[in-house]
This record gives structure tokens, C-alpha cells and sequence, in this order.
């Protein structure tokens, strides 16, 4: 699957990102071109160093499948080259077909 991102806001600083700005993006999920499914998340810079970490809640739902919801802790690498993501997930719940789990 991929991502096509519909609308997003950033509130970031001149010269930032720095701790307590906010990035938000919502969109689709496709599959060979066609849309699934939706997405939307939140994140808040905790961390803006080298080492970017953010503290994000996503929402994920498949059409006539249901809906995934989790909170993360994303941190930005500081090794030289390109910079990869990592995402903790610390929580989260699922509802499907009428019955929710959460973790």
C-alpha cells in the first residue's frame, strides 16, 4: 500500500523544527492506484536536535475492514547519510468488524 496525502499543516518555527511544534497530515491509502482506506495523524516535536523525536497519534481505517489507532514515539537518526525514522509503538487499539482490541 501507499500514502496520498490530501491536506497537511505544519506549525514549525523559523529556523526550527523545535520542541512543541506540530505537524498534522490526513489522506488515503491506495492499493494499485485505488483508494482503500484514510489516515490521519499528529505529531508533536518532544526533541529537535540531531536526533528529531516527535510524539505522534495515528489513525488508520480500511474501508469495510475497520480501523487502527496508535500513539508512537518517532526519532529521526543522527548517523551521517541518509536519515531513516523509527517508530515505538506504545499503545494502540484496533476495531474490526464490531469487536475492539487495544494494546
Amino acid at each position: 500500500m501507499t500514502t496520498e496525502t490530501i491536506s497537511s499543516y505544519n506549525d514549525i518555527r523559523p529556523g526550527g523544527p523545535r520542541p512543541g511544534d506540530v505537524t498534522l497530515s490526513t489522506g488515503y491509502l491506495l492499493k494499485g492506484g485505488e483508494r482503500v482506506g484514510r489516515f490521519g495523524n499528529q505529531c508533536v516535536f518532544l526533541m529537535a536536535n540531531a536526533e528529531q523525536t516527535l510524539q505522534c497519534q495515528e489513525t488508520w481505517a480500511l474501508d469495510g475492514v475497520g480501523e487502527l489507532t496508535s500513539q508512537a514515539l518517532t526519532i529521526q537518526s543522527a548517523t551521517p547519510g541518509p536519515r531513516t525514522w523509527t517508530s515505538v509503538i506504545n499503545n494502540g487499539a484496533c476495531d474490526s468488524s464490531g469487536r475492539r482490541e487495544s494494546w
